[in-house]
């Protein structure tokens, strides 16, 4: 029998709630510290796989591709650890659209399912790179999708309410999608190459104790 996620109970709700919101905070810290935040969105041709956590494994190993690409361009050596500082950060989030809030074509919502990922990208203050980002990924799309299955790269600047845009990115985490399909990138160091491995650290499980916080930044 097809096992479908069918959402939290109510007495999950609340730590839902209070991790989206916290991953809101972080963003926010980030750019009071000078990173440039973005939102981009992520969309793919149609994947291959029969159940939808085979769709998110395939989405998140072309969105890592993509986000290697991007660190070549921040820093000459992204791979090496005293190169890190200058890579920007990315938290990748799965989605499903919501019909009556956002804007999505017949195409977009057949496709997949609906299913498609946002990601906020923290960009460094200090790094090679010498562009606005939203402006080169506009340009330059078409380097960062090649042997991916992506059919769409879309970005924009977080100018205004960072935190409101975090919690919209992960509006489906723990509620229309498992609450552990994040992507977090860099990778740590300890855990590249690892088949478990979730993201910087891990994906995080509560709202205090963020592994993710290990950057630059203390845990609040």
């Amino acid at each position: 029998m097809k096992k479908t996620f069918s959402g939290p109970s109510r007495s999950r709700w609340g730590r839902v709630n209070n991790l989206v919101s916290s991953y809101g905070q972080w963003v926010e810290d980030h750019i009071a510290d000078g990173c440039t935040g973005y939102l981009f969105t992520f969309m793919f041709k149609s994947l291959s796989a029969t159940t939808q956590a085979g769709k998110i494994d395939l989405m998140h190993g072309d969105i890592e591709k993509v986000y290697w690409r991007l660190a070549h361009r921040f820093a000459h050596h992204p791979d090496k650890p005293s190169q890190r500082r200058y890579l920007p950060l990315m938290l990748a989030a799965p989605d499903l659209p919501v019909f009556k809030t956002d804007k999505v074509s017949l195409a977009d919502a057949s496709l997949n399912d609906g299913l498609h990922e946002h990601a906020i990208v923290l960009a460094p203050m200090e790094s090679r790179f010498r562009y606005e980002l939203a402006t080169w990924v506009k340009d330059n799309a078409f380097r960062l999708v090649p042997d991916t299955r992506l059919q769409r790269i879309h970005c924009v600047r977080l100018d205004t309410t960072p935190g409101k845009a975090t919690e919209y990115a992960l509006k489906a985490q723990g509620r229309r999608l498992p609450e552990d399909s994040l992507l977090i990138l860099p990778k740590a160091l300890s855990e590249r190459g690892k088949a478990t491995d979730r993201g910087y650290d891990e994906a995080v499980k509560s709202a205090q104790g963020c592994s993710l916080m290990r950057t630059w930044r203390k845990p609040f």
